[in-house]
């Protein structure tokens, strides 16, 4: 139908709001038609019926549905994805714009104004929810141009032995701030914030996955992966101040001091977890029992995913005593019952630890000790991607780089025309 055609149409992204902000014409072309559904019911119908608010309410629950089956049509590349987060979220305003002129004509009808509103807010909370998704799936293109920079440096030898300055996590934090300045100007404000609170999440998400590849890619069996585990843990600390201090200084976004304590304080518990796991005495695994309750929360409950990503840690520091962790695990931690979580549409697997580790070990090749590998799994295979409420497939990504691991298992993604910041370079 008509609808349809406007969605597909091929359309030319513009500027607004002082030749800065990204758009395209999707919000009018939209919302020309709707108005001329309700025109034309206007004009054919009395003052005394009810007609009207009954095609409005219809009317808001097909742009409602054409929303949904169209919304991932335009974020194929960043400027799509910026002028779409700002085209849904002007149409948010542009559907209040319409509800009022609509309830202008049904003043005195009291039971049809609360239908309306039902209807108007199931198609304001979509195209909210939307325009935020679209913001924050700009991530994907950030951290793939880091990914191709330096995915397959990052915990190398190099990283723990030269890069004194910590110039990977330089090199991160330029191309974030490279983004992030383009962004500012590109979306609205506050779906600006909302990339912000996307690449804070991301930036965890990220540092921790390539831990883990390196897990997935090591074979020995005895001997720390590091040169030094303590120079290596060091580093690591190094390079989370640098993401800290940077996005502490982003002091204009709001509530974005609890996002870094909540995001990069999983890191800092990784972090210690891993260092304690490298010091190989009797009472690490006692040591480390705070630390993998605390992850065991962060996985939201999922006891498998927490015993994988501690078996990775120990299998990075200490590997001979890996087993002796999952052990551990097993027979003297005491674990709290808590509630499964549930994914709602917001939810991109790059910005969730738990989605992004779950689909990470799913197809992982790494031999964890046996006695442990049959039952976990099986376990695994069951919890699956909890997800009740998920309306989508979790953004995921590819890679050119590190190794054929990495790309099986997603890193990276689609980008165009933007280049890493590498420290590096001269």
């Amino acid at each position: 139908d008509f609808l349809d055609n406007v969605y597909a149409a091929q359309r030319r992204r513009y500027t607004f709001q002082n030749e800065t902000k990204m758009a395209s014409s999707l919000c009018e072309d939209v919302f020309h038609f709707a108005g001329i559904q309700m025109m034309t019911v206007r004009d054919h119908s009395s003052e005394k019926s009810n007609i009207l608010a009954d095609v409005a309410s219809l009317l808001f629950v097909q742009l409602r549905a054409k929303q949904v089956n169209n919304r991932d049509n335009f974020l194929h590349d960043l400027e799509s994805a910026c002028a779409a987060a700002n085209d849904y979220y002007r149409m948010s305003e542009k559907a209040e714009d319409l509800m009022e002129e609509i309830k202008k004509q049904c003043i005195g009808h009291a039971d049809v104004e609360s239908t309306l509103d039902d209807s108007l807010s199931a198609l304001l909370d979509l195209y909210g929810t939307d325009a935020v998704y679209a913001a924050q799936s700009c991530h994907t293109f950030v951290f793939k141009s880091i990914e191709d920079s330096i995915g397959d440096r990052l915990f190398d030898r190099e990283w723990e032995e030269n890069l004194t300055q910590n110039q990977h996590a330089v090199t991160i934090v330029k191309t974030m701030q490279d983004f992030a300045e383009d962004l500012k100007n590109w979306l609205d404000p506050f779906l600006y914030f909302k990339f912000i609170d996307s690449i804070v999440m991301a930036t965890s998400v990220f540092y921790v996955k390539h831990l883990v590849l390196k897990a997935e890619t090591y074979k020995e069996k005895k001997g720390s992966v590091f040169g030094d585990n303590s120079g290596a843990i060091a580093r690591m600390k190094g390079d989370i101040k640098i993401f800290r201090d940077y996005f502490e200084s982003l002091q204009q976004v709001p509530n974005l001091t609890k996002t870094i304590k909540r995001e990069l304080g999983v890191l800092d518990i990784i972090i210690e977890c891993l260092a304690t796991a490298g010091t190989a005495t009797a009472t690490s695994y006692d040591e480390a029992s705070q630390m993998m309750n605390a992850l065991y929360f962060e996985m939201h409950g999922d006891l498998e995913l927490t015993k994988r990503l501690v078996g990775d840690l120990w299998h990075l520091a200490a590997p001979s005593n890996e087993v002796h962790a999952w052990k551990y695990m097993k027979h003297k931690m005491q674990w709290a019952t808590i509630e499964g979580q549930s994914y709602e549409r917001s939810d991109q697997e790059g910005l969730k630890l738990d989605m992004t580790l779950r689909a990470f070990y799913k197809i992982s090749k790494r031999k964890i000790p046996k006695s442990m590998k049959k039952k976990l799994k099986e376990k695994i295979q069951k919890v699956g991607s909890p997800s009740k409420k998920k309306e989508r497939s979790p953004q995921s990504s590819d890679s050119s780089s590190f190794s054929s691991a990495a790309r099986k298992l997603g890193f990276g993604s689609g980008n165009k025309g933007k280049k890493v910041v590498d420290s590096q370079s001269p």
